[in-house]
C-alpha cells in the first residue's frame, strides 16, 4: 500500500502503520491497536472480509480495543467505540484485505 500507507517497525521493534496524505490515520491507527502483532486476529477479518465478498446476507462487525469495524458488500468502516465524534474511515474491501496480507507478512 506503498502510497496511502506505510508499514514499518519503530525503534522498540513495534509493528507500525502510517497514512500518507491519501490515507486515513483512523486505519492506521485500526491496525497498531485492533489487529495488533495478532496473526489470528489479522486471519479472523481476512475471513470475515471473504465471507463479505462472497455475500454475506448482513453486515459483519469485528469489536476491537478503541474500534468497530463494519464490513458491508459496498466496504468497510472504522468506527470508534468510545466517542461518537471521533473521525472513522471507510475503506474498499479490497484496499483493506490488501493492507491486512501487507500487515501479516510482517508479522513475525
Amino acid at each position: 500500500m506503498g502510497k496511502r500507507y506505510t508499514l514499518y517497525r519503530d525503534a522498540t521493534g513495534r509493528l507500525r502503520a502510517e497514512a500518507a496524505p491519501a490515507g486515513n490515520p483512523v486505519v492506521a491507527d485500526f491496525l497498531f491497536t485492533d489487529v495488533r502483532e495478532d496473526k489470528g486476529r489479522c486471519d479472523t477479518l481476512l475471513d470475515m472480509i471473504e465471507r463479505t465478498r462472497a455475500g454475506a446476507d448482513e453486515a459483519l462487525e469485528a469489536v476491537g480495543n478503541l474500534y468497530v469495524l463494519i464490513l458491508h458488500k459496498d466496504g468497510a468502516r472504522i468506527e470508534n467505540l468510545y466517542d461518537g465524534q471521533a473521525p472513522s474511515a471507510e475503506i474498499s474491501l479490497d484496499e483493506l484485505a490488501a493492507l491486512l496480507n501487507d500487515w501479516r507478512r510482517q508479522l513475525a
